[in-house]
Formats: structure tokens, sequence, C-alpha cells
């Protein structure tokens, strides 16, 4: 969007960030260059073009010409998306395929459209996610008999290994809301020099959110989970997860991302869980836009059997109001043993 409009969303999501994390301020001093600090201004910096969120620009995805009805992306690697294990963040994998499957929709429609994920619904396939991942979104059909215009669309998600993910999702076609000008995701994107010094308000409220993530970064939750909040901790019976609402999650309106509400509700259940258990599946469905200062994610174990799980997660935004309720599906992990390893 023009820096124009990026005014008003500022006063939607800018100051959140401030508002939650700074009575939690742990340094004062400028953390040192980093390479995910560059990524943060990199992202910055590509943000001030019109068209894609922050969150699509710091996860640096790509878009490569496709036919009408599809739609084929891109996204890097590299340590700003990376958990603890190495393993690539499920808030970016499930980012990309959201965004596939919008970019399919939207191609049957005006490129500026403002589209709401309704469902979204993905398959695991066990390969890790690790390395650079690629996305193919196709569009279906839109929902006949319905009075909204619902688009609907498929995704296959793959990385170095091999295909990780596929899935499916439905989108409400919605007008933008007053004051807030969309445009068409620009699909060439150059990597504008951003002095720091030249960073306004909003953006420098993301570099603070970014610093304190760096700062807390350890062993169990790397620099991404305190970034984008998917930092959950177990619970007598399942997981919470308190996520810092703000420009770093936020879609083109302000609210957050879906792929990123869906990858907050997986790595919670998960969490539920613990180790030794691996996702399978993941089905989310979108209650209300993700607003206010904070969203608190609550997993509850509904079933843990001898080789499958099933957890139910709820997100919830401002005044406690519902953004989205999730089931998810688990497997036991083979241990090396299991697998005939030595």
């Amino acid at each position: 969007m023009h820096r124009s409009g990026r005014a008003e969303l500022a006063k939607r999501v800018g100051d959140n960030v401030e508002k939650v994390w700074r009575p939690m301020r742990i340094h004062e001093d400028p953390v040192p260059d980093s390479p995910i600090r560059d990524r943060v201004i990199e992202g910055l910096a590509r943000n001030r073009s019109p068209g894609l969120h922050f969150a699509g620009n710091f996860a640096q995805v790509a878009f490569d010409p496709a036919p009408p009805g599809e739609s084929r992306l891109r996204m890097a690697d590299g340590a700003h998306l990376a958990e603890a294990d190495g393993t690539t963040s499920l808030c970016a994998v499930a980012l990309l395929a959201d965004l596939a499957l919008g970019v399919a929709i939207r191609s049957r429609l005006q490129p500026e459209s403002r589209l709401a994920t309704v469902a979204l619904h993905l398959q695991m396939t066990g390969v890790p996610l690790r390395g650079k991942h690629a996305a193919h979104g196709q569009f279906e059909s839109f929902l006949d008999g319905a009075s909204g215009r619902q688009g609907l669309a498929r995704v296959r998600v793959e990385n170095e290994a091999g295909s990780i993910a596929f899935g499916s999702a439905g989108f409400m076609v919605l007008p933008p809301p007053p004051g807030v000008e969309l445009h068409p995701v620009v699909r060439e994107r150059g990597v504008p020099k951003l002095p720091e010094a030249d960073l306004d308000a909003t953006e420098r409220s993301v570099m603070r959110h970014a610093d304190d993530a760096l700062a807390r970064a350890g062993a169990e939750h790397a620099f991404i989970a305190h970034f984008w909040g998917t930092a959950a901790e177990a619970t007598p019976h399942g997981a919470r997860c308190v996520t810092p609402n703000g420009t770093q999650v936020a879609n083109r309106v302000g609210h957050v991302q879906g792929g990123i509400l869906v990858g907050i509700a997986g790595s919670t259940a998960r969490a539920a869980l613990g180790r030794g258990w691996q996702l399978s599946s993941i089905s989310s469905w979108f209650v209300s836009p993700g607003e206010g200062e904070q969203l608190e994610t609550e997993s509850v174990i509904e079933h843990r059997g001898r080789l499958t799980a099933v957890v139910r997660t709820r997100i919830a935004g401002i005044g406690g109001r519902r953004v989205l309720e999730s089931v998810s599906s688990h497997a036991l992990a083979r241990t090396p043993a299991s697998a005939g390893e030595t």
C-alpha cells in the first residue's frame, strides 16, 4: 500500500507492539548488526512498495509467472525463519500456502481484490520443513448458491526434498475497509536501500520488536518464535500462547494474516503434545478478524492414543472474541531405533 495509506494502518497496528512489549523490555542498548536484523530492514524496505504485507516481504516471498487460474510462489530460507531445531517456521509455510491460494483466486478477479480466508486445510506429508520452499496454487471455482462471493482453491507446497503439504481453502471477496486503498501485488520487487535512520515510527516499532525477539532467542525458542509470537507454553491440559499483534503479523488491512494464524494454531497444538509428536494435518475455520493488542491461543488435547492424537485450538482477539477455531491431527514420530537406524 502507498505510504499515504500506511498512516491509517499505523493507527490500527503500529502501536500495538509498543503497548504489549514495552513493559517487557529487557535491554536498552542497540542489538549489534546481524543477518536477521538485515532481513527485517530489507522487509521494511520492500514493504514500502504497495501490494504485499510486511510478513510476506520479510519472508521474501517471490511470484513466478503462472497461467490464469494458477499461482507459483517461492520463499527464501534463512536464519530469520528458522525454528530452534533448524526447521522452517510453520507460520512461514502456512503463510506461503495462504498467499498461493489467494493469488490463484485473485487471477479470476481484479488483482487488487481483498480476500478474507474462510477456511484453510493443510495435510502434511512428513517431509521436514527445511530449505527453500515453493507453492503452486490452483483456482477451483466460486461457491455456487452462496449469497456472498466465495472463491475456492487448492495448493501444494514443496521443498528440495519433495512435497511437504497439500491443501485447500475458501476465501470471501470483500471490499476494503474505509480509508484503506488496496493495490495489486508487485511481482518484481527490487531490494531498495533503507538506512535505519530513515525508518518512520511504525517501522521503528517493528525494529524494536525484532531486537526484543533477538534478545530472547535461545535454545527453546528461536528469533522467529518471538518475532511472530508462537512461543507456546504447556498447560495441564494442552498449551497456551500469547501473540503480540502489530505490523510484523498483519495483512494488508491490519488484521493478523490468515496463514500466520494457522501457523500459531499449529505451533501451539504441537506444544500441547510435546516432543515426539509431529503435525499430520490441520483444519482451521476463521470466525472474526485478528484484532486487538494481542491474541491468546489455547490448545486442548482431545485425544492422545498410541500412534495418533487430536488437538482442538482456539485463538481469541480483542475482548476475548473468537478469531479462529482449529482441529489438528498428530502422529507419533518414529524413533531412530524404530526406523531401523543406528
